[in-house]
C-alpha cells in the first residue's frame, strides 16, 4: 500500500440524473427513466445574485458542489481552520463558454473595451478562486487540467498538507465542443453530458463516511480514446501496471466500474480488466448509460457512484450484470481516462 487511506465524507453533484447524491441513488435504484439529451443541467445556485454577477456558470457549478459536499458531511466551513482546508479540482476543457465569448469580443471590437469580468473567467482556475472566496478556504489549492484531482488530493492529505480537501471535477456543457465529438468517428456514438462533482476528503476517521480511498495507479494510453485510436498492444503496459498495483494493495476486488461509454475503447478495456480480475467480480460497464460520458468529470462521477454503492453495500440492479443484482460489495475499482490519454484505476473500500 502506497499512501494513507483517505475517507470520502461528503459528496456534491450536478448531473442529469440528479443534483444531490440522494437523487442519483434513487435514479439508479428506481424505475425513473433518464433522458439522454445533451444540454445544460438545471440547478439552483447556492449564491446570492450579487455574487453571481462576477462569475460564470462554470465557476458557479464548482461552488455549488463544494457547498453541497460540506452540507452532506454536516460540516460548516467556518468551523474549520481555513488554512487546513484545501481545494483541488480538475477539468478537461475548462470554461469554454467564457473563452469563446471573450474571443468574440476581441474580434468584434477594440480589445481594450472587452469586459474584464468575462476575461477574468476565461482561466480554468477561476472556479477554485470562487470556491476559496465564498467558503473561506486558504489551504493548498490548484486546478489540474485533464488529470486525477482526487489522487492528487489524497497525496496532499497523506503528506499532512491539509486536514480536509474539497476535491472533484467540473465540466460545463458547450454546444460547439459537443458537436465536435459527434463529428469525430471515434466518439460519434458516445452520449456526452455535463457534470460537476465535489468531494470532501479527510484522513480523519468518521463512522458515517461513504468509503475509504485506498490508492490508485496511472498509465499513459498514448492517445485520448474519444479523439484518436491506439494500437492494441498499447493496453499491455496498463495491464502490467494494474496487476502490479492490485498485488501490492492485496485487497480482493468485488466490483469494477469501467470507463465504458459506447466507444471503440470499451471492448479493449473490458477484455483487459477480465484478464486481470477474472471471474467472481461484478463488471459495471453501463454507468454512463445513465450519467453520460462527462469528459473531465467522468472519473470523479464514477468514484461518487462507487462510494454510494459501498455505503449502501450493494450494486443497483440497473448497473449490475444479470444474476448479480443487489450483490454485496466491500471493494470497488473505478477506472477512467482523461483528455491527455492518462488512464486511472482507483481502488475504494467500504468503511472499516
Amino acid at each position: 500500500m502506497y499512501m494513507k487511506e483517505i475517507q470520502i465524507i461528503g459528496i456534491g453533484v450536478i448531473n442529469r440524473t440528479g443534483n444531490t447524491i440522494e437523487e442519483i441513488w434513487n435514479c439508479l435504484t428506481g424505475t425513473t427513466a433518464v433522458k439522454k439529451t445533451a444540454g445544460k443541467t438545471q440547478y439552483s445556485s447556492v449564491l446570492p445574485s450579487r455574487r453571481l454577477r462576477r462569475m460564470n456558470r462554470y465557476s458557479d457549478m464548482a461552488v455549488y458542489v463544494s457547498y453541497k459536499a460540506l452540507d452532506d458531511a454536516d460540516i460548516a466551513a467556518d468551523s474549520l481552520d481555513p488554512y487546513r482546508i484545501g481545494t483541488i479540482f480538475s477539468t478537461g476543457y475548462g470554461p469554454m463558454e467564457s473563452n469563446l465569448t471573450f474571443a468574440g469580443m476581441v474580434l468584434d471590437k477594440d480589445p481594450d473595451l472587452c469586459s474584464p469580468t468575462v476575461f477574468a473567467n476565461t482561466v480554468s482556475n477561476a472556479c477554485i478562486g470562487h470556491i476559496c472566496m465564498n467558503l473561506g478556504c486558504k489551504g493548498v489549492s490548484t486546478i489540474v487540467m485533464g488529470s486525477n484531482s482526487v489522487g492528487y488530493a489524497q497525496m496532499l492529505l497523506d503528506k499532512g498538507d491539509a486536514d480536509y480537501i474539497l476535491s472533484g471535477a467540473v465540466e460545463e456543457y458547450h454546444e460547439e465542443l459537443y458537436q465536435c465529438f459527434k463529428q469525430n468517428p471515434y466518439s460519434a456514438n458516445v452520449d456526452i453530458a455535463e457534470a460537476a462533482v465535489g468531494f470532501l476528503l479527510t484522513s480523519e476517521k468518521r463512522k458515517d463516511a461513504y468509503c475509504r480511498l485506498i490508492d490508485f495507479v496511472e498509465c499513459d494510453l498514448g492517445a485520448y480514446p474519444l479523439t484518436g485510436g491506439m494500437e492494441e498492444t498499447d493496453i499491455k503496459p496498463v495491464e502490467t501496471a494494474l496487476r502490479r498495483f492490485l498485488d501490492q494493495c492485496d485487497l480482493p476486488v468485488d466490483a469494477v466500474f469501467s470507463a465504458g461509454n459506447a466507444s471503440w475503447f470499451d471492448t479493449c478495456e473490458s477484455e483487459m480488466l477480465r484478464r486481470v480480475l477474472g471471474g467472481g467480480v461484478v463488471y459495471v460497464d453501463g454507468l454512463k448509460n445513465y450519467v453520460g460520458e462527462t469528459l473531465g468529470s467522468s472519473l470523479s462521477l464514477s468514484i461518487a457512484v462507487a462510494a454510494l454503492c459501498l455505503k449502501n453495500q450493494k450494486i443497483p440492479e440497473k448497473l449490475a450484470e444479470a444474476g448479480k443484482e443487489g450483490a454485496a460489495v466491500k471493494t470497488i475499482l473505478a477506472t477512467g481516462y482523461d483528455v491527455t490519454g492518462n488512464y486511472v484505476a482507483y481502488l475504494l473500500a467500504g468503511r472499516e
